[in-house]
């Protein structure tokens, strides 16, 4: 099983495990955008910043399925197939807000997904 190596100039600031059962799924929304309160460092002033998720990275643990990102709502038989230990990083936010995923068999899938923002 390959080992995940996330470099580059984004920062995790959330993180969930998703269901994938009989009906498509999508990321949760309020992970996607999530209000946070940063203290300014300079004037120590706290202020509320909404963080856009702009990359995931994703990975699935029981359970093979199918998942889109382009608004096609996958099936059984349509969207990209993924199995079991293998993950997927996606770029921008419309392309996250956008994911859906759907099991093919009679197991539930388990996936991971780590979000990140600048």
């Amino acid at each position: 099983m390959p080992v995940a190596f996330l470099n580059g100039p984004y920062i995790a600031y959330e993180y969930e495990a998703v269901t994938v059962a009989t009906v498509s799924i999508g990321l949760d929304a309020a992970k996607l955008q999530k209000a946070r309160t940063t203290n300014d460092s300079i004037g120590g002033t706290s202020y509320t910043a909404t963080t856009k998720a702009i990359e995931c990275y994703m990975t699935l643990e029981t359970a093979q399925i199918r998942w889109t990102c382009d608004g096609t709502t996958p099936t059984t038989t349509v969207g990209h197939l993924m199995e079991v230990g293998e993950s997927i990083t996606l770029h921008g936010h419309q392309n996250l807000s956008k994911f859906r995923s759907i099991r093919t068999g009679g197991t539930s899938g388990s996936l991971r997904v780590s979000y990140f923002s600048q």
